[in-house]
């Protein structure tokens, strides 16, 4: 899957043939990065910025090392290019194209945004991964509390020293697990936050997304949400046997993908740099639905590939 690599050996993601196998990359990823914070390379490690004061003393007390995953151009294209007959993707630019034409915008600095691309694209991508896995399915939990019971905060120990109160609160949780009856149902009704903490918990073969839905787009950017999605992740962590959240930060027109792993007390927060929706132009020709697909097409397939995680990428 990864062909080559970057100057810091990094794999370059290669998903020409399927994208949505891209869990062969992450895995291969996932290997280099967490062996890169056991031997400690200082030269390869950077502090996460982080833009709100509340999760500072997170980021210190987890030490965090940001990492950046580097994917081939030519790779963004063949995401393109693997969507391009897919009948739930050309119903997602007809709704996007919809939207753009006949419906007041949400702000006029971007007018290509509107509230509902987020989860239209996350409908998208659920629906290329059951199509793929008959024999798994995927839940989604929409406004998520990642406190304690009682609404207490969660108390990690990252690094085995000092301990820090962290809340998470995610727009989206989206599981992907086993084809099962009874684990659906848990999932879907057992006391919502409680029911999939506990599957969490107990299971080793759920992958996890958490998304945040920056609809604040006017006044912040999506990397302004890093700090909630980082702490988000951590508690999520601390609750469950997860050792690995994969992240989401999305306005609709800005995408923001990440991984935060925990492994041996090393943090790693790996992030693909952005990806943009910028089909704002009034053109109703073919050519800017054209582009709108493939911009669009680029967003649901990396979203497909971060719903489709399974083992290794999960438990301790």
């Amino acid at each position: 899957m990864a062909d080559s690599s970057n100057a810091h050996g990094l794999p370059f993601f290669d998903a020409r043939c399927d994208p949505a196998e891209a869990a062969l990359w992450l895995s291969h990823l996932s290997a280099i990065t967490n062996s890169l914070a056991q031997k400690g390379e200082e030269s390869k490690e950077e502090m996460v910025d982080i833009s709100s004061s509340r999760f500072e003393d997170i980021i210190s007390a987890a030490n965090i090392t940001r990492l950046v995953m580097e994917v081939a151009p030519e790779v963004l294209q063949s995401l393109a290019e693997g969507y391009t007959d897919d009948p739930a993707m050309k119903d997602l630019c007809e709704r996007f194209m919809f939207f753009k034409d006949h419906l007041r915008s949400y702000t006029m600095q971007y007018p290509s945004y509107h509230t509902q691309l987020v989860s239209d694209c996350m409908f998208t991508a659920v629906k290329r991964i059951m199509a793929k896995y008959p024999e798994r399915d995927v839940t989604v939990v929409p406004d998520f509390d990642l406190t304690e019971p009682r609404g207490h905060p969660v108390t990690i120990n990252p690094d085995g020293s000092a301990e820090v109160k962290v809340r998470g609160h995610v727009s989206h949780v989206i599981l992907h697990h086993p084809a099962e009856y009874d684990l659906k149902q848990r999932l879907l009704y057992d006391d919502e936050g409680p029911g999939v903490i506990t599957a969490l918990t107990e299971r080793r073969d759920i992958s996890c997304v958490i998304i945040i839905d920056a609809k604040e787009i006017q006044r912040t950017g999506v990397g302004s949400h890093r700090s909630e999605v980082i702490g988000a992740a951590l508690a999520l962590i601390a609750r469950t046997s997860l050792s690995e959240v994969r992240t989401v930060i999305a306005n609709g027109q800005h995408w923001l993908f990440g991984m935060l792993s925990v492994r041996d007390g090393h943090t790693v927060y790996n992030e693909f740099h952005r990806v943009y929706v910028q089909s704002a132009s009034p053109d109703p020709s073919q050519r800017s639905r054209k582009i709108a697909h493939i911009e669009l097409s680029r967003v649901v397939g990396l979203l497909a590939c971060w719903i489709d995680g399974v083992a290794p990428f999960v438990g301790k």
